[in-house]
C-alpha cells in the first residue's frame, strides 16, 4: 500500500533550482532542492536552449519518484521553482530563457544573501554558485582583491579536487581486503545477498555531488577500484534502494577520508520517514588505502526499502565511497 500524503504536505513537491557547481560552460546540470534546504537530485541539461520547463518538470519527477508521497492512488506532483523557492509561472520557457532572465538573477541574489546571512556550508542546504549569466552581470561590481582571493581559494580548492580524484586508485591488496574482511566476520555465516548491489536490482536514486567520470552508481558496481566523490562540503548523502526489501543487519563501506558516518533506514514505498540503523566514526586511512569499515544494524519493524548513507564528516576536504554493502 502506497504511503498517505499527510495534510501539509498537499499534491505538489515545491523543488527549487540552482546551478550545479559541476556546470560548465559546455555542461549544464541543474541542482534540484528540496523544501527543507535538502538536496534532493541534480539534472544534466544537454539542450538547453531546446527544453522546456515543462519538459524539465517531468523529468525531475520521474527522478524524484521514490521521494513523493503517494494517496489514494496519485502521486506528489513536481512544480519547479527559482533559486529563492518562489514558483516558476512560465512553463513554456526554455531552460535557457529561464537562466537569462531577471527573475532568475534576482532570484539567485536573493538565495546567495540568505545562505551567507545563515553560514550555510554545506551543499545539502543550498550553499550553490550563481548562473554564468548573473557571474558576468555582477563581475565588474566585484573588489579586486576579493575578486583574486576568490580565485587563488578555487584554484587550491579544485586541484584537491583532482588530487583526491586520484588518489583513490588503489593496487589489489585492498580489492582483497573487502572481500576478505567480509568472508572473515562473525556473522557472516548464513546472511543474504547484497541488495544494494546492481546485480541484485539495487539502484542509486541520489547523491548530493555529481562527477560524470565518478558517478553515483559506482557504488553498487561490485568494483572496488571504482568509487564515487564528493565535490562539495560536508555533510553529503548517498540514497539507495534495495533490490527486494530486507531486513538489514549490516553496512559494509569500504572508502577514502570518511570520518563520520550515519546509515538510516526506510521500510515504506516512498523515502520519506528514516530511522537510525547505525553509526560510527571511522580512523584516517593511510593514503591510497581504503577504509574498510562494518556498520552493525538495528532491528528493524519491517523490511528494509531504502538506505542512506549520511556522511557528516571527513578527515579531508573531499572523500570518496567505493562500495556499499548491504546485507
Amino acid at each position: 500500500m502506497r504511503r498517505s500524503a499527510p495534510d501539509d504536505l498537499g499534491s505538489e513537491l515545491l523543488i527549487s533550482l540552482r546551478v550545479s557547481r559541476e556546470s560548465s560552460d559546455e555542461h549544464l546540470v541543474l541542482t534540484c532542492i528540496g523544501p527543507t534546504g535538502t538536496t534532493l537530485a541534480g539534472l544534466e541539461v544537454p539542450s538547453p536552449e531546446e527544453e522546456l520547463l515543462s519538459a524539465l518538470a517531468g523529468r525531475a519527477s520521474e527522478r524524484l519518484e521514490a521521494v513523493l508521497v503517494h494517496a489514494g492512488g496519485r502521486a506528489q506532483q513536481v512544480r519547479l521553482a527559482y533559486p529563492d523557492g518562489s514558483p516558476i509561472e512560465e512553463v513554456d520557457w526554455t531552460v535557457s530563457t529561464l537562466l537569462a532572465s531577471e527573475r532568475w538573477r534576482a532570484a539567485e541574489a536573493t538565495a546567495a544573501d540568505a545562505t551567507r546571512a545563515s553560514g550555510a556550508s554545506s551543499p545539502t542546504r543550498g550553499s550553490y554558485p550563481e548562473s554564468p549569466a548573473f557571474k558576468r552581470s555582477s563581475s565588474s561590481s566585484i573588489n579586486g582583491g576579493n575578486a583574486r582571493k576568490s580565485a587563488r581559494e578555487l584554484e587550491v580548492r579544485l586541484g584537491k579536487l583532482q588530487d583526491a580524484k586520484k588518489s583513490p586508485l588503489v593496487g589489489s591488496v585492498e580489492r582483497r581486503g573487502l572481500e576478505e574482511a567480509i568472508a572473515s566476520s562473525p556473522s557472516k555465516g548464513g546472511q543474504s545477498s547484497d541488495w544494494a548491489a546492481h546485480v541484485h536490482g539495487g539502484k542509486v536514486l541520489m547523491a548530493t555531488s555529481l562527477d560524470e567520470k565518478h558517478p553515483p552508481d559506482n557504488i553498487i558496481d561490485g568494483d572496488d577500484l571504482t568509487y564515487w566523490i564528493s565535490t562539495g562540503l560536508y555533510p553529503q548523502e548517498i540514497l539507495l534502494e534495495l533490490g527486494h526489501p530486507a531486513n538489514v543487519s549490516d553496512v559494509w563501506l569500504s572508502t577514502t577520508n570518511v570520518r563520520r558516518v550515519c546509515i538510516e533506514g526506510c521500510g515504506e514505498e516512498s523515502a520519506i520517514s528514516f530511522q537510525t540503523l547505525a553509526a560510527a566514526e571511522l580512523t584516517a586511512s593511510e593514503p591510497s588505502r581504503l577504509q574498510l569499515q562494518q556498520l552493525r544494524c538495528e532491528g528493524q519493524n519491517r523490511p528494509t526499502r531504502f538506505v542512506k548513507a549520511k556522511i557528516l564528516s571527513g578527515w579531508d576536504d573531499f572523500c570518496t565511497v567505493h562500495r556499499i554493502v548491504v546485507h
